[in-house]
């Protein structure tokens, strides 16, 4: 199955923790695959410049302050809780794809894929 959407964020620190978190994410065996356009990622690469010459860092750093990294950890682990609350809707039970249980996990994998 595929399956796939469009996400918009409020802000480009959104962004950049949305690509952090979800490009190693796997749902129901499904590794996502996460993408920005080119005119989005000269806007986010414009702004990690922007921040690295506010914060006076070189712009090799990559490092992420500890602030950033305890709220990915905590979105990542909130994200895990819904994904395991959820794991009987992605779970197809039978090779059948117009059995319900096949049916759910194709709805449910759209919804948040």
């Amino acid at each position: 199955m595929q399956a796939f959407g469009f996400c918009e964020y409020r802000d480009p620190d959104a962004t950049l923790r949305a690509l952090r978190i979800l490009k190693d994410l796997t749902i129901a065996d499904k590794a996502l695959l996460v993408k920005v356009d080119q005119k989005t990622k000269d806007l986010l690469d414009a702004h990690i410049k922007k921040k690295k010459s506010k914060l006076k860092l070189p712009e090799n750093d990559s490092s992420l302050d500890e602030r950033s990294k305890k709220e990915d950890q905590q979105v990542l682990k909130e994200i895990n809780a819904m994904i395991n609350a959820n794991k009987d809707l992605f779970t197809k039970t039978t090779d059948d794809p117009d059995s319900t249980a096949n049916q759910l996990a194709d709805k449910a994998l759209k919804r948040i894929t």
